[in-house]
């Protein structure tokens, strides 16, 4: 996809995956509590924020089978987390894994995230934009993603 052309290719040894930010993003790992796992998972997340525009990933094992209500949790968790209004949800998959993609109307703009289970781990994929020009520029970064597992 030319629109990424000159962006940074992401892929972190073990990650299970690769994506395209448009600058270094900061890379950390916070403990998080998931309700539907009713415990803490490490989550490993990158970060990349500029001019209006939020790019993110983050991911986190499980030690336990993944289930429907995860994926939904994660769609209601990211929504309401910026305050949003759910515009549309949808199914999907990549490599046979399955997955859900959504828009959202936030607090910070639009919010657009695809969600895959690739057992035992979750992955998130997601942007947010205040103008027009990043919602292009987001679409071209969740196309970028791809599972390398």
């Amino acid at each position: 996809d030319s629109s990424v052309d000159g962006w940074q290719k992401i892929a972190p040894p073990n990650g299970g995956f690769s994506v395209k930010m448009p600058g270094t993003p900061k890379e950390y790992t916070v403990l998080e509590y998931r309700q539907t796992r009713d415990r803490l998972v490490a989550v490993h997340q990158f970060t990349y924020e500029k001019d209006g525009e939020r790019y993110n990933l983050d991911y986190a094992d499980f030690d336990a089978p993944w289930r429907q209500p995860d994926l939904e949790f994660n769609v209601h968790d990211l929504t309401t987390t910026y305050e949003g209004t759910l515009l549309t949800e949808s199914d999907i998959a990549m490599n046979n894994h399955l997955g859900k993609q959504f828009e959202a109307r936030c607090e910070v703009g639009k919010l657009v995230a695809k969600i895959y289970s690739v057992e035992p781990r979750t992955y998130r994929v997601w942007f947010w934009t205040t103008n027009v020009q990043g919602l292009a520029h987001g679409v071209a970064y969740l196309n970028s993603f791809k599972l390398t597992q």
